[in-house]
């Protein structure tokens, strides 16, 4: 799994040397490995140290339990995941428009098979933690705030016309996060490719649409 050279700000003890920010990189390959294959209710703390060849001490180093091993890890996939999926929603007057949705639908649909299966985790978890919780509402308003902007940006180089792009902004994080995120229906025969195209789609109508745009 690879990575941006940081390290969580959410750390117990924050690694200064070279060796200690290896060790927090290891602890946190392995929890996404681990994750990944045998889910995160049956994997353990000592589980994680042990595929990261550390000593469990190591671990309680840097996180104080399981929880924060997936919050920090969660921190950074997040963030890596909706900063590639929004770094196409840059809007210039003589900007593609169409080709700027459809680029970042489709990357948010090619999510890493670990957010897929974390994202339920932390559904769940922050019903039950104020800190999860706390956490899922900073990354969620970070990444609202970045689609606001892009559909201000349409508004103001008259690419289309948005009435109110904050409760829009809402709307399409919904759709996208749910659909590429949660995953489809089990009773759907619709594949995720036509799913995909189908919502690159309606967002472009509706953001587009000149009957939008006022008197």
């Amino acid at each position: 799994m690879t990575r941006k050279q940081s390290t969580p700000t959410s750390l117990l003890n924050q690694p200064k040397q070279a060796r200690s920010r290896q060790t927090v990189t290891r602890i946190l390959d392995a929890a996404a490995e681990l994750f990944t294959t045998q889910g995160y209710d049956h994997t353990t703390t000592s589980d994680i140290a042990n595929r990261a060849g550390k000593p469990v001490g190591s671990v309680y180093t840097y996180f104080k339990d399981k929880q924060q091993i997936l919050l920090a890890l969660w921190d950074m996939l997040y963030q890596r995941e909706t900063e590639a999926a929004l770094a196409v929603l840059s809007v210039q007057p003589a900007s593609n428009l169409r080709e700027i949705i459809d680029r970042a639908v489709a990357r948010i649909f090619e999510r890493h098979m670990l957010y897929r299966k974390l994202s339920p985790t932390l559904a769940y978890l922050a019903t039950q933690d104020a800190e999860v919780a706390s956490r899922v509402r900073d990354l969620n308003r970070i990444a609202l705030e970045q689609i606001q902007g892009f559909l201000k940006q349409i508004n103001e180089h008259g690419l289309g016309y948005i009435a109110d792009p904050e409760a829009a902004a809402v709307v399409i994080q919904v759709a996208t996060e749910t659909l590429a995120g949660m995953g489809l229906p089990y009773t759907s025969h619709v594949s995720r490719a036509r799913v995909q195209a189908t919502l690159s789609d309606m967002i472009w109508s509706f953001i587009s649409a000149p009957a939008n745009a006022p008197a």
